[in-house]
Order: C-alpha cells, then sequence, then structure tokens
C-alpha cells in the first residue's frame, strides 16, 4: 500500500507540473565484471568474468525536479561467471549469456550534459536471450554449446542496482540478481537417459560490477 501510495504522489506532482518536467534520452556502452555467488556441491572456485561485448544500453529521462530524476529504458548485456574445478582433468567451465535488459530507476543530484555528478538506483528486469557454456579440460577447450532462449538458464532474472555518475561522465554500477543465473531442475534425455548437468547447483545468484557511460549523448 506504501509502495502505491508513493507511485500515486509522484504520478499526481508529474501532472500537476507537467510544464516543469525535462524529458531526454541517452546512449551509452560499458564495461562489465561478473561473478556468481555459487553453491556447487563440488566445490569448485569462481573466477570473476570481464567482458567488453557487447553492452549497450538506451536511457529516457524524467527530471521532475532541479536535483531529482526517473529513468527507464533498454540495453543488450553480456555477463556469465567462470568455474574451475579442482578434478583430475582440471575442469573450467564457462557460461555467458546476452541479456535483454529494462531498468527502472531515480537518480539524485546534479544532471546535466555539463559535468553531472549524481547517484542512481532501481531495479531491472533481464531476459537471457542467448546461452553459452564452454568446458576446457588442462586449459583446452573439448566442447561449446550454444542456444537462443534456453532453458539452462532461468529465463526471468530480476535485479536491484545502485551507482554514481561522475563528472567525467562515466558510471560506476553494482548489480545484484536475487534468482539463480542457472537453471538448475533443467534436464535432457540421452540414449533413453535423464541428465541433470545443474542439478548439484543450489544458488548462482549473479553480482555484476559495470563501468562506462551510461547517461551520455543527450537527446531532447
Amino acid at each position: 500500500m506504501k509502495k502505491l501510495i508513493f507511485v500515486a504522489v509522484v504520478l499526481l506532482f508529474a501532472t500537476n507540473t507537467k510544464a516543469q518536467i525535462k524529458t531526454y534520452s541517452t546512449s551509452g556502452f560499458d564495461f562489465i565484471l561478473s561473478y556468481a555467488l555459487l553453491d556447487d556441491t563440488l566445490n569448485p572456485n569462481v573466477i570473476p568474468r570481464f567482458s567488453c561485448f557487447l553492452h549497450i544500453n538506451q536511457n529516457f529521462h524524467f527530471d521532475v525536479a532541479k536535483h531529482f530524476g526517473l529513468f527507464t529504458g533498454y540495453g543488450v548485456r553480456n555477463i556469465g561467471f567462470i568455474a574451475k574445478y579442482n578434478d583430475a582433468l582440471n575442469t573450467t567451465k564457462k557460461y555467458r549469456t546476452y541479456n535483454f535488459s529494462v531498468p527502472f530507476g531515480f537518480k539524485i543530484g546534479t544532471f546535466g550534459d555539463k559535468d553531472p555528478f549524481f547517484f542512481f538506483a532501481g531495479a531491472a528486469l533481464d531476459i537471457p536471450f542467448h546461452f553459452k557454456e564452454k568446458t576446457f579440460w588442462d586449459n583446452k577447450k573439448v566442447s561449446k554449446n550454444t542456444e537462443w532462449l534456453s532453458d539452462r538458464v532461468n529465463l526471468l532474472q530480476p535485479s536491484a542496482f545502485i551507482g554514481f555518475t561522475f563528472p567525467n561522465k562515466s558510471s560506476l554500477k553494482i548489480q545484484y540478481f536475487f534468482l539463480d543465473y542457472i537453471n538448475r531442475n533443467y534436464s535432457y534425455t540421452e540414449s533413453g537417459t535423464t541428465y541433470q548437468p545443474y542439478g548439484r547447483f543450489n544458488a548462482s545468484n549473479i553480482i555484476a560490477i559495470s563501468y562506462g557511460r551510461y547517461f551520455t549523448g543527450i537527446k531532447k
């Protein structure tokens, strides 16, 4: 109920001050370091995964006051993690998805094209549309699996984020995904036998640290 009242007040304020609301769009890109809080019964070492492609975004801004605004938009992001196992084959697994992401957030601070400085936070909903899994033995790739809209990962991945945009127009963001990245219930049948390759995963929550230019290229 409190959230509903808050939204109603914001909408009422926006309606009464329509002429004062500043609207514009921005575009940007970033680099992402992603990591998994992995609970795997085989106890692998989880290695942070750095990616610089493909991360693009388009955001739509609604500055309802001089130092307060709302934004939403869409983007494409590349996230995943690496797990290294201490077995006889020195197995390494690399998981990656391209996600279509829709954020909803607010910002507090100084906006504009020159010397911006503000805090932002909000929530996002990601939909993984392309999945890739690679397997290495002794650092030699032995298999690769790619799928569109794969059942190997959970289709809807909500998250929360906080960050800062600095006067040099760069932004730093930390994002946490609430649901498991890997679908531990995924199964397939081969030669009459059913396999659950991720059944040993009790949790696989992603944390992503992004640095780049989220709110640049302002267009009214």
